[in-house]
């Protein structure tokens, strides 16, 4: 919720100024080696998460941490996931008739599949590669 990011932003701009970008998406990520260690081991990292440590930040702290990193340039824009949250409840269980609509873009990953909901399904994605 972009809403929420806002209000995060707004509140770490009210302590200490910042000496870094902030940036926001999706919670969802696939990270290689070198970015984890980045995560986990650098000045940005901890500054922000003694920021956040009473909040909620996880759809900025990733991605704050690596765009301010020198890898920046490698960063994928997309999750690669298919995932349908335009249920009451989301995400959707993935059925059969999402397999056609999964393949209008690439994606690797794809959340939310239940054995017996979406067993057509997982064969359709099986027979496909």
């Amino acid at each position: 919720n972009w809403t929420y990011c806002i209000f995060q932003l707004i509140l770490l701009r009210t302590r200490n100024l910042l000496s870094y970008q902030i940036y926001g998406g999706s919670v969802y990520c696939s990270l290689v080696f070198k970015a984890v260690n980045e995560v986990l081991t650098s000045e940005i990292a901890k500054d922000l998460y003694q920021r956040l440590r009473s909040y909620i930040g996880e759809e900025i702290f990733f991605q704050t941490v690596l765009m301010n990193f020198c890898l920046r340039d490698k960063l994928c824009n997309d999750s690669l996931r298919y995932i349908d949250w335009s249920v009451q409840n989301p995400p959707k269980t993935l059925a059969e008739d999402d397999f056609l609509l999964s393949r209008k873009k690439i994606f690797l990953f794809c959340c939310k599949l239940n054995f017996v909901k979406s067993s057509v399904l997982i064969r359709c994605f099986e027979y496909s590669w």
